[in-house]
């Protein structure tokens, strides 16, 4: 299947571009993945202050790394980040996202809530645009990250960070070993598919809630070291 072509001319010189994002499976979605790759963005891209908007269910630190670094290469200037995230516990919003995706119902259904970004978080977005139009206006992006953060655009929990980074480990292993191995045959790779399917609800509904419980007191006792690490990722910094 040949990509659809782009349909702006990548030699335009915005003053900003808002680049929306998925993560798909603690990675940039395959499409988001695929436009930084082609020749049009990176001329589009190179000079340009950029912002990245991320519509998830809850992780997306791993997929911003990633995002952070192709910019970096691109010579684009990364000046802020907004995060619209399911604000469900892990367990609730793994088990409305596949209600959602297997069955077509978004809810709210009984008992379980909505799936996805709330429309309230959606509608609220705007308060983001007026902090944005206040640096347009004044050519100042330098504070503009401090002033989203502020206003509640970036929320990152410590214990879905642990679980975020030991499980990207697991999934890339995974995609090096299973899918991307040309020796193997097509018999074992569907075999792989279906126990990594497997073991990805296991964790999420069985071994996620207590992990999550580890994890947060993990937080508390090294509250110092907690805070860093939010306070990075809260920001739009590459580490070095």
């Amino acid at each position: 299947m040949c990509p659809a072509p782009v349909l702006f001319n990548p030699e335009t010189e915005y003053d900003l571009i808002i680049l929306a994002c998925q993560s798909w499976f603690l990675s940039p979605s395959i499409p988001i993945a695929s436009f930084l790759k082609t020749t049009e963005a990176q001329r589009l891209l190179r000079g340009r202050r950029v912002i990245t908007l991320h519509g998830i269910r809850n992780m997306w630190v791993s997929a911003q790394e990633i995002i952070k670094q192709k910019l970096s290469a691109a010579g684009a200037r990364l000046v802020g980040n907004i995060v619209l995230a399911d604000r469900h516990n892990n367990w609730i919003a793994g088990i409305t996202i596949v209600r959602w995706l297997v069955h077509g119902k978004r809810g709210p259904t009984g008992i379980l809530p909505r799936a996805g970004v709330s429309d309230a978080d959606i509608r609220n977005a705007s308060r983001f645009g007026e902090i944005l139009l206040d640096s347009i206006k004044n050519n100042s992006y330098d504070d503009l990250q401090q002033n989203l953060v502020a206003a509640g655009a970036v929320r990152v929990k410590f214990d879905l960070l642990l679980i975020e980074r030991n499980a990207r480990k697991i999934f890339v292993k995974f995609a090096r070993n299973v899918l991307h191995r040309s020796t193997i045959s097509a018999e074992k790779r569907s075999a792989g598919v279906s126990i990594f399917k497997g073991y990805l609800l296991f964790a999420l509904f069985l071994l996620s809630p207590i992990v999550s419980v580890i994890f947060t007191i993990a937080g508390l006792l090294i509250y110092p070291v907690a805070r860093k690490k939010i306070k990075y990722y809260q920001g739009i910094l590459l580490k070095s």
